[in-house]
């Protein structure tokens, strides 16, 4: 290339892909290309474009991103774009490869804004345009959030199909197809009792289509039982995006912030089973109250504090040399200096705690054992075989009921008084059926449960208040309505070999 030709590229970007401004990007090209054109020693190099691409960040920008990587290979001498709001609305991404460009020996030129960044005044307006272009995103997002929070509060549906319901207009329309899918699903888990992954399973072997038309699993029959749409009420603004530079989506934990509307449109079930099938899926669930990812999965998610921030730990799994998997658990906050824990010091440190604060395990053995001799006596006469015939006559009658509702048979205030009368006698039957199986000897098993040799996960969650761990290996213990034990930990060996011992911190 002659030392008296520049080879110029220019740079163009709309923000949406609506026809208008694509007819936009294509003047822009021709503009450029006469622009260039019309300067004896330039060399149009190429036009590279972006269509709805915000400029708050150039991780999407393929053209940009390719404009960029062309210039680092030495096959451009100088960028012409508009102004500096189309060549970014980020602050930093604009001075950074502004300032990346001029050492590679490219200036940019912003026709509009009357900037050349190799001039000596040139970073100094980029600045001050660049922020002026950033704050003007800003005000764009605030504004668009506003007008979509008014929009929600009128009952504005967005968001697009779901199993069931077709939105049309902004409004929910009930897709009686999908319908019949979604009532199932309640029926089969509210009255039928079976788990999520049973009815995923029966979905896939009969062919139900999912409206992406992909495989059943858990997670999405779980969300269909969680779904508020489908009772009638309308829940949005459940996801919001906090920096509107990286227009990274975060799920919305405020409810305050979100906009809730009861009887929005017609409802897929009835609210009697819609309420019925939350306290099941409360009742199922292992943990109730816990915003951690594991809750369902471990014995101590949401209960391991850290001493030194307040955060939750969260758990890592390793693989150990001899296969083992060795579980730990950590402070998630960046730079924070608690260091980790190793899952069996923490359940070793719980079943020390119990055995410090119980009484004598033989004799609270024995005590539990007189009282289950006495219900035994009680409840000497009850059938245990009967009592079971019963309860499975009762829960038949109780999905007969479920599905007389769903095709109408009953009013939802019949419903409701049936389901009562069943459910009363469902809990007088499971209160005797509890005490007629308390006929066997449990007094070795409840001696081999109190003295805590052997940790169990399930005691430890159910007796587990919290535990804070603390620096110089110290955890704090607190048992469920008993006060904070304070243990300094020990440890040695490794693996199988690997013991625990705990010192009181008086």
């Amino acid at each position: 290339m002659s030392d008296n030709i520049l080879r110029a590229a220019a740079y163009c970007r709309v923000s949406t892909d609506k026809d208008e401004q694509k007819n936009s990007i294509e003047s822009q090209k021709q503009f450029f290309a006469d622009f260039i054109s019309s300067h004896k020693n330039w060399q149009l190099s190429e036009i590279y474009f972006d269509e709805g691409k915000s400029g708050t960040t150039t991780k999407n920008r393929s053209g940009f991103n390719a404009m960029i990587a062309d210039c680092k290979k030495g096959l451009i001498d100088i960028i012409i774009t508009k102004e500096v709001s189309r060549f970014a609305r980020n602050t930093v991404d604009t001075l950074m490869y502004t300032r990346m460009l001029k050492k590679l020996g490219i200036n940019v030129i912003f026709l509009n804004d009357g900037i050349d960044t190799l001039q000596s005044d040139g970073e100094l307006r980029l600045s001050l345009m660049s922020c002026i272009a950033q704050e003007e995103s800003r005000k764009t997002s605030e504004r668009v959030k506003w007008g979509q929070r008014r929009q929600m509060e009128k009952g504005v549906v967005f968001g697009r199909n779901m199993l069931g319901y077709d939105v049309i207009g902004g409004k929910l329309f009930i897709n009686e197809k999908g319908a019949e899918i979604v009532r199932s699903i309640f029926i089969k888990y509210t009255a039928e009792g079976k788990s999520t992954r049973t009815i995923a399973d029966e979905l896939n072997s009969c062919g139900a289509q999912s409206l992406r038309g992909g495989k059943w699993n858990s997670t999405s029959v779980l969300r269909i039982l969680r779904n508020e749409k489908y009772v009638g009420d309308l829940c949005q603004g459940k996801t919001c995006t906090p920096d509107p530079l990286d227009h990274v989506k975060k799920y919305q934990h405020d409810f305050s912030k979100m906009v809730y509307i009861k009887d929005h449109h017609s409802p897929v079930i009835s609210r009697d089973l819609w309420e019925l099938t939350q306290s099941e899926l409360k009742r199922r669930s292992p943990v109730s109250c816990d915003s951690s990812r594991f809750s369902s999965k471990h014995w101590c998610s949401g209960l391991i504090k850290c001493g030194l921030c307040g955060h939750n730990f969260v758990q890592r799994r390793k693989k150990l040399l001899s296969g083992d998997d060795y579980y730990a658990w950590r402070c998630p906050a960046v730079g924070c200096k608690c260091g980790s824990v190793n899952e069996k010091v923490l359940l070793e440190a719980v079943c020390f705690t119990l055995k410090l604060l119980l009484p004598d395990a033989e004799q609270m053995a024995e005590h539990i054992s007189c009282n289950i001799n006495n219900a035994k006596a009680m409840n000497s006469g009850a059938s245990i075989a009967g009592l079971n015939r019963e309860l499975r006559k009762l829960e038949s009658s109780k999905l007969n009921i479920c599905r007389k509702l769903a095709d109408g048979l009953l009013s939802d205030d019949e419903f409701t008084t049936l389901r009562l009368q069943i459910q009363n006698e469902i809990s007088q039957l499971e209160e005797k059926l509890s005490a007629a199986n308390q006929q066997t000897d449990f007094l070795s098993a409840i001696q081999e449960l109190l003295t805590f040799n052997t940790p169990n996960t399930s005691i430890c969650r159910e007796v587990l208040e919290n535990i804070t761990v603390l620096p110089c290996r110290q955890l704090e213990v607190r048992l469920k309505g008993s006060p904070t034990v304070k243990l300094t930990c020990k440890t040695s060996g490794r693996c199988e070999n690997y013991s625990v011992s705990f010192d009181i911190v008086k």
